[in-house]
């Protein structure tokens, strides 16, 4: 700018221009007195250069002032902090004297106040009625009151320099974020509100068709797509209103347990497609077809569990009855429930009736002069799976069967009910399937009936497979390989063929003589019983050999005595005498 100045003065004036003549060297004329119009011409020049020249000046002079005050108050500025800093130092005053630092502290708190102020103004808004509202003026009435509050707790005692200063810039930020969020939040919530609207009145349209019972899925496929097309109209995105729709067609069927109304979607168009042929639409679609399938196979199976509960119940009373009338008549005729149960094909069942005949006749009468109600009733837990071992040592303790009815027990209960092994056998499909083809190949029909005859063959034939299927498991160490069913197929085979040629006999499974079932328990209990028994026999006689009481006492016939010296000719007949007498 200097440079600019020093140019204009060496510019030469327009105005100012020569009027001196040529003149000889040696003449000279005389002079005319111009000093006024000189003045003038320098007038008329300085007039033009002055404003210039002020402007200039002018703006120096700020300058000067500006750079003066700024090195001024600087240097107070330093001096100041620097003297506080030694007072503070010598401790003659405290620091928070300094008014350098009170400033700053009071700045300092009005800008956390304005942190607060944003934090309370949008927890009140948010408990506000203004919130909710359409109306401008309810928002600014809430602002309005919110601040009066505000200032009269928070604000007194501020310089509102201050204020102005450090508080008011976030105030305005707040309240201005304020204004942007209601915006949103009305937003929001018409949009909430169109959508919960859209879900309702198609919930409404379809309960109203399933009230007429028009609620086919073509119905209901043509009153949505009514539905969608207002909702589109009315401003509602296409693809929200298709996730709309989809959702509440799939929460209908849900709640109403109606998986009909999942095939509406195949109608209803989202474009180009149906809303059912959309990626997402299916996957969601199959999570609740295949839910509405574990609830149908749940409700099966709990129906099968409750038939064959029930179904349990009565075969149980009805053994007891069949058991209650063998023990009254063992001849007494079972033929015609053995066939209804065959044409049931309760083959399991009319194979326990041959047991159960086969025991009461056997090995049971005798027993049951002990206490036929318990033992009746013990047989009868073992054929409907009631029974446990613990039920039998508790009947031997209290004397209520004998040790040869536990043991006959106990074979009954390992033999029919089986073990872990004995289940997985009866569970197995690919056994199942090789009883199955046995059973077509063997059981004949009369008359649409199953033949009583070949369903009794079946029955023992069973049977046979079972216990070569238990052996064979036990061989292997409980494993069902590629071989295991291989060799169960074959003897399948081979026992339809025998079947086939007359040449099968009828098996039956040993429940009464098998010892190898008796429980470790109850033969632990026996060896306790012996035990005590011999104590007993050497109490009264040291000479009386193990087993010798046992053997007389149990000999009632008249040549006893003739019979036991045979069997112990070292006893002493005569000590054994006195227990008899006893």
């Amino acid at each position: 700018m200097t440079e600019r100045l020093q140019a204009e003065r060496l510019r030469p004036s327009a105005r100012i221009k020569p009027t001196a003549q040529l003149q000889y060297r040696n003449y000279q004329s005389e002079r005319p007195d111009d000093s006024g119009r000189q003045q003038a011409q320098l007038a008329s020049a300085l007039s033009e250069i002055n404003p210039k020249i002020q402007t200039y000046l002018t703006r120096e002079q700020e300058r000067d002032d500006n750079t003066q005050l700024a090195a001024g108050s600087l240097a107070f500025t330093e001096n100041g902090r620097k003297s506080w800093a030694d007072a503070v130092k010598e401790g003659l005053v405290d620091e928070g004297e300094n008014p350098f630092y009170r400033r700053g502290y009071l700045k300092q708190e009005l800008r956390l106040k304005g942190l607060d102020y944003a934090q309370s103004l949008n927890e009140a808004y948010m408990q506000s009625p203004a919130r909710s509202s359409d109306d401008p003026e309810a928002l600014r009435g809430f602002m309005h009151e919110f601040n009066q509050s505000f200032f009269e707790e928070q604000m007194q005692g501020y310089d509102p320099e201050l204020i102005n200063e450090s508080l008011m810039p976030r105030m305005q930020a707040a309240e201005e974020t304020l204004f942007g969020t209601h915006r949103n939040n009305r937003n929001e919530d018409y949009k909430a509100q169109r959508e919960a609207n859209t879900a309702a009145e198609i919930s409404k349209s379809i309960g109203v068709l399933a009230a007429d019972g028009q609620d086919s899925p073509e119905a209901i496929s043509q009153i949505v797509s009514g539905i969608m097309l207002d909702a589109e109209a009315d401003g509602m995105l296409p693809s929200k209103v298709n996730e709309l729709v989809a959702t509440s067609v799939m929460q209908l069927a849900l709640s109403s347990g109606n998986e009909d109304y999942l095939d509406a979607l195949d109608n209803i168009q989202a474009g180009n497609h149906s809303l059912a042929d959309r990626p997402v639409v299916q996957e969601r679609v199959q999570r609740i077809r295949d839910q509405f399938q574990r609830e149908r196979e749940a409700a099966e199976a709990a129906r099968r569990a409750a038939a064959k509960e029930a179904q349990r119940e009565a075969k149980a009373q009805q053994f007891g009855q069949v058991l209650a009338g063998l023990l009254e008549n063992p001849q007494m005729d079972l033929s015609p429930l053995m066939r209804q149960m065959a044409e049931n094909g309760d083959y399991d069942e009319v194979a326990k009736l041959h047991q159960l005949r086969s025991a009461v006749s056997n090995n049971l009468e005798a027993v049951y002069a002990e206490d036929p109600f318990t033992v009746s009733s013990m047989f009868n837990d073992v054929y409907t799976g009631n029974l446990e071992p613990q039920d039998i040592l508790s009947a031997v303790a209290t004397k209520d069967i004998s040790q040869s009815t536990a043991q006959t027990l106990y074979n009954f209960l390992n033999r029919t009910q089986g073990s872990n092994q004995f289940q997985s056998i009866r569970r197995d499909p690919l056994v199942t399937t090789a009883f199955s083809n046995m059973e077509k190949a063997i059981v004949r029909e009369e008359n649409g009936m199953a033949d009583a005859t070949s369903v009794q063959v079946y029955t023992y034939q069973r049977h046979r497979l079972f216990t070569y299927a238990q052996e064979l498991l036990e061989k292997n160490g409980g494993v069902k390989d590629e071989d295991f069913y291989t060799a169960i197929e074959a003897k399948a085979a081979y026992i339809i063929g025998e079947v086939a040629k007359g040449q099968a006999e009828n098996y039956v499974p040993d429940y009464t003589s098998a010892e190898d079932a008796i429980n470790p328990a109850v033969q632990r209990r026996a060896e306790v019983e012996e035990r005590q028994r011999t104590q007993d026999i050497n109490l009264v006689s040291p000479e009386i050999p193990l087993g010798a009481k046992e053997f007389f006492l149990s000999d009632n016939s008249p040549n006893a005595a003739e019979n036991f010296l045979a069997a112990f000719p070292d006893a002493d007949i005569d000590e054994l005498l006195k227990i008899k007498g006893n």
